[in-house]
């Protein structure tokens, strides 16, 4: 060995790492400054060693192969020959390094042994040198190559390396591997881990799908360390599609991204083509992004575009929120194909339904009624399903309760009746005792409800069919329905008078309403409806009157009017009267004039009728 003179030697424990290792540091110090060289020569090697192990054991917590060796071939026996060829085996040290620390641990053995022979200073403060330069003054870091070989020999080959550790543990052993890498490897250990994870998400089987689960993790955990390795996102999007996606896509990734790259990711995620996720998988991915509106509009659009265009089932096999799917069964139930309607109501049958809330319950209910009575064959038989098994407890009462509101009534608060499913539900649903709560909110939902579209043919046709089936089966509450259904018709008709007071006479099929006007109007509004009619008399009249009419004679073909119903409203005398004065004026249009003659033509004759019922 050469000569070697350090006069600073003391200087050197400043560079030390390990605080513990500093006190021994000192006492070798002491045994140099008193000439005590073969003591300070033992304790040299005894304080490498015991650093090399520390450093060793610590690094064999995240490298099971290094823990076994490290119980085999140096704990069982204390062989430090073994130690330090497991300090090069693993890259601790480098083959110069090894043999410079291997003369030590000769020295060492050389001079604990009676055999009358001690160093130099100058042979110790090599030696100290040695040790605090190669080994004392290093924290436990991984070189680049130990780390290579980790990753590639365990941590994305063998999918039992880390146990059974779960996704956060695994996050914890990343961020404790790279905090003994040196930065500067960031960004070949990234590249290293997008090349072998892509692999690994290339064949599918659960021992590359436990692998490649480690790598993305550990690109996730690197890529949050330092966020400036994106600088080469282009490069891993267009060489690791499949790792890319997977990783990009995550929430606190995916808001490093410029437009651009997360344009990029999501359109690779979109191609099914590309073969990177299953639609499911997609969903998955996705859906957290949209709700925390993470994602532009047009974006979001392709979600809702590609959630409509596919079955509900995709939806109850994905991880989305149960709102979605209860928003896709309603989607699906109102889209008026038969076979899209179809597999909803499959479906209903198969999931569990007490899942949804009750007003979800509810609607569901009332769209499975429409869409039987649109014609849905699978609908119908579902809804008979239900009404049949009424009782079992995997038919939640609020799924009943919306298909026979949805008999009478719609969801904007509206009467119109849908007569085809309405005998089976009415028998089911009035008949049995647990729905005697919903029963009376119904008759006070259809006592207060508005007529659709003015159609008040569905008022009488729901009275007929209800009485129909009153005389054919012994059911409850029909009189109670019926009387609700008369309610609802009289509040319809003076809603539609008090809003518009003309509105009452343009009315389609206003002969439906004329038999029940004068016993509905409350009586403030008989006494508007009176007087507006002696202002508009002509209208007054046509409203009682079924008239046929050619537009190529210019002339009425038939009057018909209904003489009893009109003299309930007024005095056909002082009609008269009113009649005759109008019929003064010389601009009348001729519909009107032609009305008021044929009045007065048949005037005597039907007075003499009226006052006869009367």
């Amino acid at each position: 060995m050469d000569y070697v003179e350090f006069n600073d030697y003391k200087m050197w424990k400043y560079s030390i790492y390990e605080e513990n290792d500093k006190f021994l540091f000192d006492e070798i110090v002491t045994c140099i400054e008193n000439e005590a060289y073969r003591s300070a020569s033992v304790m040299i090697w005894v304080l490498c060693a015991e650093s090399l192990y520390k450093k060793l054991n610590i690094l064999s917590e995240s490298n099971k192969a290094l823990k076994n060796d490290l119980d085999k071939k140096y704990l069982k026996n204390k062989n430090e020959f073994e130690l330090l060829n497991l300090a090069k085996d693993y890259n601790l040290v480098n083959d110069v390094e090894y043999s410079q620390l291997n003369t030590v641990r000769e020295a060492r053995n050389n001079y604990a042994h009676p055999n009358f022979e001690e160093p130099n200073k100058n042979e110790v403060l090599s030696s100290l040198f040695y040790i605090t330069h190669i080994v004392l003054s290093k924290s436990p870091m991984y070189s680049y190559t130990y780390g290579e070989n980790l990753i590639k020999s365990h941590l994305l080959s063998d999918p039992y390396y880390l146990g059974n550790k779960n996704d956060y543990q695994i996050k914890d052993f990343a961020s404790d591997f790279f905090k003994r890498v040196d930065s500067k490897y960031y960004k070949s250990y990234l590249k290293l881990f997008f090349r072998l994870t892509e692999d690994l998400l290339k064949e599918h089987n659960i021992k590359n799908q436990m692998c490649s689960n480690v790598g993305l993790i550990f690109i996730k955990n690197l890529i949050l360390l330092d966020s400036n390795l994106l600088k080469n996102i282009n490069e891993f999007l267009d060489k690791y599609k499949i790792t890319s996606c997977n990783v990009f896509s995550e929430e606190d990734i995916w808001q490093l991204l410029d437009e651009n790259s997360k344009f990029r990711v999501f359109n690779y995620s979109f191609d099914f083509q590309n073969n990177i996720f299953t639609e499911v998988e997609f969903l998955n991915k996705y859906f957290p992004l949209y709700e925390k509106d993470m994602l532009e509009v047009n974006l979001k659009e392709k979600i809702d575009e590609f959630i409509d265009k596919n079955p509900p089932i995709l939806i109850l096999n994905s991880s989305l929120p149960i709102f979605k799917l209860y928003e896709k069964i309603i989607h699906d139930f109102k889209s008026y194909d038969y076979y899209i309607q179809n597999d909803v109501a499959k479906l209903l049958k198969s999931i569990d339904l007490t899942l949804f809330e009750k007003n979800q319950l509810e609607e569901i209910g009332r769209n499975l009624l429409q869409a039987a009575d649109g014609g849905s064959w699978t609908s119908k038989r579902i809804l008979n399903f239900y009404l049949d098994n009424m009782g079992d407890e995997k038919i939640p009462i609020s799924l009943i309760r919306g298909i026979l509101f949805e008999v009478f009534i719609n969801e904007n608060n509206e009467f119109r009746f849908k007569e085809k499913h309405s005998t089976n539900v009415l028998i089911n649903v009035l008949n049995d005792k647990s729905c005697n709560s919903m029963v009376e909110d119904l008759l006070e939902l259809i006592k207060h409800s508005i007529i659709k579209n003015n159609y008040f043919y569905h008022y009488d046709f729901a009275i007929k069919k209800i009485n129909l089936l009153n005389e054919q089966e012994k059911v409850k509450h029909l009189e109670d329905l019926i009387n609700s259904i008369q309610i609802s018709r009289c509040y319809s008709i003076n809603k539609i008078f008090e809003e518009d007071n003309s509105a009452l006479f343009i009315l389609p099929e206003k002969e439906i309403i004329y038999p029940h006007i004068f016993s509905c109007l409350k009586r403030e509004n008989k006494a508007r409806f009176i007087n507006f009619s002696k202002e508009n008399i002509f209208d007054f009249i046509k409203f009682f009157a079924n008239t046929r009419y050619s537009q190529k004679e210019s002339k009425y073909i038939s009057i018909d009017l209904e003489w009893n119903l009109l003299s309930q409203f007024i005095d056909l005398n002082d009609l008269k009267e009113i009649l005759e004065k109008n019929l003064e004026d010389d601009n009348l249009y001729f519909k009107e004039r032609y009305l008021g003659e044929y009045f007065l033509d048949n005037y005597l004759y039907h007075i003499d009728e009226t006052e006869d019922d009367i």
